[in-house]
Order: structure tokens, then sequence, then C-alpha cells
């Protein structure tokens, strides 16, 4: 019986230690590709011009935040994944569309916000 409960115990203590590093993956997966994307939006709202370069730096960071999320939430990576084809080709992506496939900078920082304090 203490064989049993010793197992268990290690087995609890491994997903513990694996469900924490995948958590830390996906926060350091989360963080450039929010952090740039505030910046840049608020020198949208000051009115700078768009910037194309910018922009595809923005989809390089979220397809990548979307490969360091995968294993930890699979709905955060597709969400990370549509926020990446977002910076391709934003004129396609209407307000209700993004309010639609969950993807808003506000709600994605929120998503961040949860994964680090929980």
């Amino acid at each position: 019986m203490d064989t049993i409960l010793v197992w268990m115990g290690d087995r609890l203590l491994g997903w513990a230690k694996t469900k924490s590093a995948l958590r830390q993956r996906a926060i350091q997966g989360l963080t450039p590709a929010i952090s740039a994307t505030i910046l840049y939006t608020n020198r949208l709202g000051r009115g700078e011009p768009n910037d194309p370069m910018r922009e595809d730096e923005l989809y390089s960071l979220w397809y990548k935040a979307s490969s360091q999320v995968v294993d930890f939430d699979r709905e955060l990576a597709r969400r990370c994944l549509e926020k990446s084809e977002y910076w391709l080709n934003s004129e396609l992506y209407h307000p209700e569309k993004v309010k639609e496939l969950n993807i808003s900078l506000v709600g994605m920082k929120a998503t961040l916000e949860k994964i680090k304090h929980n």
C-alpha cells in the first residue's frame, strides 16, 4: 500500500512540475507578442502610419507564441495562430470577426495575466 502511495505522489509531483514548465513556456511565448503588439498599436493610436515590416514581425511573434503555448492550451494556441494571421491580413478582420475569434489584444493580455497569476 505504501508503495502505491509513494508512486502516486511521485506521479502527481511530476505532473505538477510538467504543468509548471508548460505554463512558463506559455508565458515566455505570449509576453513578447503581447508587449510588441501593445507598443505598435499605441503608435498607431497616436497617428503614426502602418509599418508593414513591423506587422510582419508581429506575425512572427504570434506564430511563435502559438507553438509555445500548444502543449499548455490548444485553444489558446489556435487564438495565437489566428492573431498571427490577423497581422498578415488585418484588412480582412472586422471588429465582429476579432470578437468572434476571441483575438482582441485586450482579451489576449487578460489571458496572459490569468496564466501568470494562477
